[in-house]
């Protein structure tokens, strides 16, 4: 088996266009359980304040309307891994697909064969020994230019916080949540946050 967390921060290689996929891996202590969590994170999106976050992101605000027209969460049934789509295109553009995985032990398995482990804060090393599911968000290269990327961190945070979790960026770097809910990167034993940009 492959390195989950491995690929995840190695630098992207290929061209705009050419369908890499990129991912946000989210480590929770415990699964998202509640009945009807799509009907909940859709709710919760459509709180956001997509006005601010286009300034931080340095997206294309015009693009907010049609997004939130055409926004919806689709649940898998009966598929071997958990997933739901996020849609905020027509069916011609890719979704944002989140995965879930509650084998007690995966995480531990999935990193016994990345090296970067040894640099990772305790703390990310203790939740992984005892998280209960891990989370992809990914997205195709297309979306990093649009609201796909503003949307997969604001669904990696309404995971982490459901879940008490933890999130493995973009950029390579670990992630915990504030009581506000922002994003707080955690420091590396070798002192860095791990940030590739």
């Amino acid at each position: 088996m492959g390195s989950l967390l491995g690929q995840l921060a190695s630098d992207p290689v290929g061209e705009p266009g050419d369908g890499m996929s990129y991912n946000i891996i989210i480590i929770n202590r415990w699964p998202l359980k509640s009945p009807g969590f799509t009907q909940v994170l859709l709710a919760e999106l459509q709180t956001v304040d997509f006005e601010s976050l286009c300034r931080q992101y340095g997206l294309d605000p015009a693009l907010i309307g049609p997004t939130l027209a055409q926004l919806s969460v689709e649940a898998s049934i009966g598929a071997p891994v958990p997933f739901f789509l996020l849609r905020y295109h027509d069916k011609r553009h890719p979704p944002i697909v989140i995965s879930e995985w509650e084998i007690a032990g995966l995480t531990q398995q999935c990193i016994q064969e990345d090296k970067s482990p040894a640099n990772w804060p305790d703390c990310v090393l203790e939740l992984i020994a005892t998280s209960q599911a891990v989370y992809s968000v990914a997205l195709q290269d297309e979306q990093l230019t649009d609201l796909g990327l503003l949307l997969a961190y604001e669904v990696a945070r309404w995971i982490a916080h459901q879940g008490s979790g933890i999130v493995l960026g973009l950029d390579g770097a670990w992630y915990r949540l504030n009581e506000h809910q922002a994003f707080i990167p955690l420091q590396l034993k070798d002192g860095s946050t791990g940030y590739s940009g």
